[in-house]
């Protein structure tokens, strides 16, 4: 069974309160449960000083709180002893944050002895099926199973998709924060971070800012055709020693508009020019009758008269 369905099959008997996988029972020590300070836990963090790769959704922090306040801790967290006094989260970090919530001073943990190179999966294997599944946390535990050694063949194997998919959202860790941000809202899909990926860490960055401003009055989706159009255009512009900027984007996005108000204001240039006196002269008489007996002299100075007192 791959880590997906694993996380659906148990997510359907979850409780309102967190609870751990059987298989993630340590084998090495009989299980340990104890009363710690709160102060002495620290959240996960890896060998690169990563932090756990799970959003803590909001919502459901605020239901376990009222859970946890209503029944008691039912399920304690999994720590590892660093020190003789501090201890690591590996699984129960919204637990934690929940305990902190009301102000409890201790929280129930059992004590686990896992290797160092095992902790990732191991947190992981644990948490998983509780993911907020957004495409940035999943792109970061897939991208987190590839540095410690996982082909993409394994891991995608482990998680139940094939290869290209797991390409996809491997390539969503070379964007910046915040097109991934915007991937997690579903306004960058995740194929499209495989031609986003290609572009210098400063044109992500006016990308992300003109995505920001433009959906705030556009309804935008940025599927991989159009991240190929933006791709190639960067690439255009640094060809051409030119700035790759908002403007630059929204001549990209919107070329219909803008060829439109272009055409409309050269066709009135043209009839501007175009038109003649005896035209202007005919047009006048024929939205007022009374001055069709006028002479065109004394409609060409009353046209002067006015146009002096725009001066």
């Amino acid at each position: 069974m791959s880590i997906i369905e694993a996380m659906r099959a148990t997510k359907q008997a979850e409780d309102i309160q967190d609870f751990d996988l059987p298989a993630i029972k340590t084998k090495t020590q009989k299980d340990k449960i104890i009363e710690i300070p709160v102060g002495n836990i620290s959240p996960y963090i890896d060998e690169d000083g990563e932090n756990q790769p799970f959003d803590i959704d909001g919502e459901d922090l605020n239901r376990l709180v009222m859970s946890i306040s209503s029944n008691g801790q039912l399920e304690p967290i999994k720590v590892k002893q660093i020190s003789a006094d501090k201890y690591m989260v590996l699984s129960g970090h919204r637990r934690l944050e929940a305990i902190k919530k009301l102000k409890k001073p201790t929280i129930k943990a059992e004590i686990v002895n896992i290797p160092t190179e095992k902790e990732f999966e191991y947190v992981c294997n644990s948490n998983i099926y509780r993911l907020k599944k957004s495409p940035s946390s999943l792109a970061k535990i897939l991208f987190g199973f590839k540095k410690r050694g996982k082909n993409v063949t394994d891991i995608a194997e482990m998680f139940g998709v094939n290869r290209k998919t797991c390409h996809r959202y491997l390539n969503i860790v070379n964007c910046i924060t915040d097109l991934q941000e915007l991937g997690d809202k579903g306004i960058i899909t995740v194929e499209a971070f495989t031609a986003l990926q290609n572009l210098s860490p400063d044109d992500q960055i006016t990308f992300s800012r003109f995505l920001k401003n433009i959906t705030q009055t556009a309804k935008l989706t940025i599927n991989l055709k159009i991240a190929d159009m933006v791709e190639d255009c960067a690439f255009t512009c640094s060809e051409k020693g030119i700035p790759f900027t908002e403007d630059t984007l929204f001549d990209l996005f919107f070329p219909q508009k803008i060829d439109k108000e272009n055409k409309d204001e050269d066709e009135d240039k043209d009839e501007e020019i175009n038109i003649t006196i005896e035209q202007l002269i005919a047009i006048i008489r024929d939205k007022n009758k009374k001055l069709c007996e006028v002479s065109a002299m004394d409609i060409i100075e009353k046209i002067i008269d006015a146009a002096e007192s725009f001066k």
